[in-house]
C-alpha cells in the first residue's frame, strides 16, 4: 500500500466516525417522502454496507481476497444507480439530513471503490 492509499483510508475511517457511524438514522425524512417497505430496507441495507466498510479503514488492505471481493461487489455502484426512482424522493427540502447521509455514503463509496480498483480491477462478469 502507498502512502496515498494509507491517507485515503485513514480519510476513509475518518468519514465513517465522524458521520456515517454517529446516528441516528432518519427515520422521520423517510416517512416523510415515503421511502417505506422494502426501499426502506434496501436503504438501511445500503448505507450500513457501505459505512461498516468504511469502518475497517487501513484495516481493508489486510482483508482476505474472499472479502475483499465482497466489498468491491458492493461498492461496485451506488445507491442512485442502484434505485433511480428513489433518489427522487430525496431532496433537501424533505430529507436534508438523509441527503446529506447519502453524500458521505457516497463519498466513502468511491473512496473505497478507488482503493480496490487501484488494487485489482473487478472484472466486469464478476459485478
Amino acid at each position: 500500500m502507498n502512502g496515498e492509499d494509507q491517507r485515503d483510508l485513514v480519510r476513509l475511517r475518518d468519514i465513517y466516525l465522524r458521520k456515517l457511524g454517529v446516528g441516528p438514522f432518519p427515520t422521520n425524512e423517510c416517512a416523510a417522502a415515503r421511502i417505506t417497505g422494502s426501499l426502506h430496507g434496501c436503504l438501511v441495507l445500503y448505507l450500513d454496507d457501505i459505512a461498516g466498510i468504511a469502518s475497517h479503514g487501513v484495516k481493508l488492505a489486510t482483508l482476505e481476497e474472499p472479502r475483499k471481493l465482497e466489498f468491491q461487489k458492493l461498492v461496485a455502484r451506488s445507491f442512485s444507480e442502484r434505485y433511480p426512482g428513489a433518489i427522487r424522493k430525496i431532496t433537501l427540502k424533505k430529507t436534508p439530513v438523509l441527503l446529506q447521509l447519502l453524500a458521505d455514503t457516497e463519498e466513502a463509496r468511491l473512496l473505497i471503490k478507488a482503493y480496490f480498483d487501484d488494487e485489482r480491477p473487478l472484472k466486469t462478469s464478476e459485478a
